[in-house]
């Protein structure tokens, strides 16, 4: 038991001597706590209206991409009149991997609410994978593989894949992507 109280301080004191970078604190509790609290802000967001995704810890792109993600989810909700409330998020951590230039994460995502109007409690179960940039501290890739938006836009299909089969890089909102959102109404 010492001598594992001993391993997680030691790791503790390497994260923070290793220093942090612009956008998220980087010591391994702190980054998979905030990047939680990120997972299920996005979430509310994208289902319930509220609350907002802050754009310092996102590159561009992939802050640009996941409010366009938002913003059509929001859109199909309103369309077809499905209103979500008594909304929770949970998160777990499943895996994670770190490398020079990246970290990597993959998490359990479960919402549980209810439609408006009905008393019944609904629970969705997701994978989000997150690339988190050593260099600049921001979060530089954010899937969910199976999501709609994301397998008609990036093509992403598969939901149990291994972090050791993911390969991590960040997202570059190019032209073929804007094009491919801009058809998705169409």
């Amino acid at each position: 038991m010492k001598r594992i109280c001993l391993v997680l301080i030691l790791a503790v004191i390497a994260a923070a001597v290793c220093g942090c970078g612009q956008g998220m604190q980087d010591n391994s509790k702190n980054i998979v706590s905030e990047l939680s609290d990120v997972i299920k802000t996005y979430y509310i967001q994208k289902d319930t209206g509220t609350e907002e995704l802050s754009g310092n810890m996102f590159s561009e792109d992939i802050y640009e991409y996941l409010n366009l993600k938002i913003s059509d989810c929001r859109q199909r909700a309103e369309q077809e009149g499905v209103q979500k409330q008594n909304y929770t998020v949970k998160t777990k951590l499943l895996e994670r991997t770190d490398s020079e230039e990246y970290k990597t994460f993959k998490y359990q995502v479960a919402s549980t609410f209810n439609y408006e109007g009905m008393t019944e409690e609904t629970t969705v179960s997701e994978v989000v994978y997150i690339v988190y940039e050593n260099a600049t501290g921001k979060i530089v890739n954010f899937t969910v593989p199976g999501d709609y938006f994301d397998t008609a836009v990036r093509g992403i299909t598969d939901s149990d894949v291994s972090l050791d089969d993911y390969e991590p890089r960040a997202f570059v909102m190019t032209d073929e992507i804007r094009e491919r959102i801009d058809n998705l109404d169409k």
